[in-house]
């Protein structure tokens, strides 16, 4: 059979669309791969929601809503801070140059995309768990959102920089107590306690950005009350949690070790936060202990699960 010109073009031309989608494909994997190694931070919150399902439950879960609830998550705070980044764009071309969208990796139409797809697949997949469970969804979205987005400019104004992301933190925390359908004493404070130490994070680096936003007019609570204030200020948020776990935890039915653990988590963080005293202007110093507070939130979450146990 003998193919005529307009076959032969047609043929070309479903190559060419074909070689096309597989490029476009290829290059959104590539910008979803980068922008989630620079996003390490999302698994925080990720585990702060599967630690409070699995308190809520007792530690006697439905496998097939934790397979639903813990992608769910990550897709949802991820393609938050996805947008953050887009709109932090300037700011981390100064703070964080090597950063995906700042770098011009990652280009800002592709995130948009990425971003959007995953808010979207976030929220599908709650409907399968219960409504309660979006609700809180939708809510952590919407102050994602307020923080996000240029004309909200939360993330400029003093103190809502700080609030927004450490209510975010609390509601993240309760939607995986919502979703287990078992909100109790205990996971209102591993909420508090996660939106507490939020705030550690947030505020080392913030002293670290310092310099940078001071230059993009971020009023950030270091610029505002000194950035020695804000490092006594993180210093002061486990010494605070490990006092209400002292006093709370026979209430929220959590045996001895648990304030146990987190007298040493407090006396840890104290002895590694020091060097903040004298070494608050050097990012160096602050993002190496930024670090090491990042460490600690996993095990302070752990320490709730541990605390449940029947000992």
């Amino acid at each position: 059979m003998v193919m005529g010109p307009a076959s032969v073009t047609i043929q070309e031309s479903n190559l060419a669309g074909s070689q096309s989608w597989r490029g476009s494909f290829s290059e959104f994997s590539r910008a979803a791969v980068l922008l989630a190694r620079s996003e390490i931070r999302v698994t925080i919150f990720v585990w702060s929601l599967t630690v409070s399902y699995l308190v809520a439950s007792r530690l006697e879960p439905n496998y097939r809503t934790l397979v639903l609830l813990i992608p769910a998550g990550y897709l949802l705070v991820l393609g938050i801070y996805i947008l953050s980044d887009i709109a932090d764009v300037k700011d981390d071309k100064i703070n964080s140059p090597n950063r995906p969208l700042a770098s011009g990796k990652v280009k800002p139409r592709q995130a948009e995309i990425l971003a959007i797809l995953m808010i979207a697949s976030s929220i599908l997949m709650a409907l399968f768990i219960d409504a309660a469970t979006v609700a809180l969804f939708v809510l952590f979205l919407l102050l994602g959102l307020s923080y996000s987005i240029p004309r909200t400019n939360v993330k400029k104004r003093f103190p809502l920089k700080a609030v927004v992301p450490s209510s975010g933190a609390a509601v993240i925390s309760l939607a995986g107590g919502v979703a287990a359908q078992g909100l109790s004493p205990v996971i209102f404070f591993a909420a508090f306690s996660f939106a507490l130490f939020a705030l550690v994070t947030l505020l080392i680096g913030d002293i670290a950005d310092l310099k940078g936003d001071a230059k993009t007019g971020v009023r950030s609570f270091p610029l505002v009350v000194g950035p020695k204030n804000s490092v006594w200020t993180v210093i002061m948020i486990p010494l605070i949690i490990s006092a209400l776990g002292v006093v709370l935890f026979q209430f929220a039915r959590l045996n001895i070790v648990f304030p146990i653990i987190l007298i040493g988590l407090a006396v840890y963080c104290s002895i590694t936060m020091r060097p903040l005293l004298s070494g608050y202007d050097n990012p160096t110093v602050c993002r190496k202990v930024k670090t090491r507070m990042r460490v600690v939130h996993f095990l302070l979450q752990l320490t709730f699960i541990i605390g449940v146990l029947a000992l």
